[in-house]
């Protein structure tokens, strides 16, 4: 007997599946003779999780309107009080997001002020590790989603019924949050190109299953019993082809109303909106847009003067708040939108003081955005405190970012935070 349950097949073939990978015609054929498993939404909870790579500056995203500290370090990029949309007294948004001001004033939107971790790194490749692994005192290879399949979804904690994936990077990468040992997350870029091809020709599988994962799978069958590994391949194969054409059939017959942006955010959230409507149980969703490194010209200058509220970073987040926008209008179209919430988060914020480029170095703690309806929205945290810098004269954090992963862990997806994140963090209340 096999020592691995269907689940593990299904996740080994939508790998396969996301590699573009080719089957041999007799694998396909036992395909044919594989019933597929029932489809069940996983508990109909799905998290989405946006990377804002690079550091957003989170000074001018929400704005520090009533403090002078904040005008007198940015003379050159600051957010004009008279630009700025009213939040609280204090703070105010970029007017690039007026569209999740909107959400925000439904309650659909928390903003947990002043994020980070103690003794924050300022390079880019190691915060980011951090923040996918959950783990700043030290590297490790296991990222903090992933840990969450592996344990709560398999068994510990509050598992779920069977899905056929999981999670999703929907992107060109896997993210080092999914990665764990003996679980395969697929990587996909659209439901389109999700594509499963028979060929008579194709490489043998032994040749085919290159990477370590699959490789750990096979190695604990074949030595001890090749008939077994034989199996396992077929096995791996069928359920390649079976998530292929569910896929397929997807792309066939639904296509999204809602218009998304063509850069950026949008289009990986369009193909989040055909993965939900495929209907494969899955729980996790993570997406990525980059060019938040905002050295220079981070606001545009209109004949020579500083124009703040114009440039990079009003991009960005005009791509954002549209990209979420289409997405929940899209979630409302198929019936789905009380069954999802947004995790929003950069590797760090952005230097309290420009520089002379129109731009940000990089700093320490930001907001971070938690969207959807099931959130309690609100303001939580403090205001910056601009008495208090750190070291390096940056915003100092306020809550730790695992308290942020250890609520959404328990409070929306059913999860223990102590086994994911190996320890106990404060909740913050902004599941409703």
């Amino acid at each position: 007997m096999l020592p691995f349950a269907r689940r593990d097949f299904l996740k080994a073939g939508a790998y396969l599946v996301s590699l573009g990978m080719t089957a041999p015609a007799f694998l396909t054929r036992t395909a044919e003779l594989v019933e597929a498993a029932p489809v069940t939404p996983v508990g109909n909870r799905i998290l989405v999780v946006m990377q804002w790579s690079g550091g957003n500056d989170g000074l001018n995203t929400i704005v520090p309107i009533g403090y002078p500290e904040y005008y007198a370090a940015r003379p050159r990029i600051a957010i004009p009080q008279a630009a700025a949309l009213p939040l609280t007294a204090t703070l105010g948004w970029h007017p690039s997001l007026a569209k999740i001001k909107a959400r925000f004033d439904q309650s659909q939107v928390a903003i947990i002020q002043n994020v980070g971790y103690p003794n924050p790194n300022r390079s880019h490749f190691r915060s980011m590790d951090i923040w996918h692994t959950a783990e700043p005192s030290k590297p490790v290879s296991q990222g903090w989603l992933g840990t969450y399949v592996a344990n709560c979804c398999n068994g510990v904690g509050a598992p779920a019924p069977e899905a056929d994936v999981e999670a999703w990077s929907v992107g060109s990468s896997l993210p080092l949050a999914l990665w764990v040992q003996h679980v395969v997350v697929p990587t996909i870029s659209s439901v389109a190109s999700f594509s499963f091809q028979t060929d008579g020709a194709a490489p043998t599988a032994e040749r085919t299953l290159r990477t370590s994962t699959l490789k750990q799978i096979l190695s604990q069958t074949t030595t001890a019993n090749p008939r077994a590994y034989e199996e396992l391949t077929r096995t791996i194969y069928a359920d390649a082809v079976t998530t292929s054409e569910k896929l397929q059939a997807i792309a066939n017959s639904y296509t999204p109303r809602e218009t998304f942006p063509t850069r950026g955010f949008g289009p990986p959230l369009r193909t989040v909106c055909q993965l939900i409507q495929a209907k494969l149980g899955t729980r996790i969703f993570y997406v990525q847009n980059g060019g938040f490194d905002t050295h220079s010209n981070q606001v545009a200058a209109s004949g020579g003067t500083p124009s703040p509220t114009t440039g990079t970073h009003a991009d960005l987040l005009t791509n954002f708040a549209d990209s979420v926008e289409a997405f929940l209008r899209e979630l409302e179209n198929i019936g789905r939108l009380q069954d999802v919430v947004i995790l929003t988060f950069s590797e760090f914020g952005r230097r309290l003081a420009d520089n002379d480029s129109l731009g940000t170095d990089h700093g320490a703690a930001a907001p971070l955005f938690v969207i959807g309806p099931p959130v309690k929205g609100g303001l939580y945290g403090n205001d910056p405190d601009f008495k208090n810098l750190d070291r390096s004269k940056d915003i100092q954090f306020q809550i730790d970012f695992r308290s942020v992963y250890a609520t959404i862990i328990k409070d929306w997806l059913g999860g223990d935070p102590a086994t994911v994140l190996g320890g106990t963090f404060a909740p913050v209340p902004f599941i409703a």
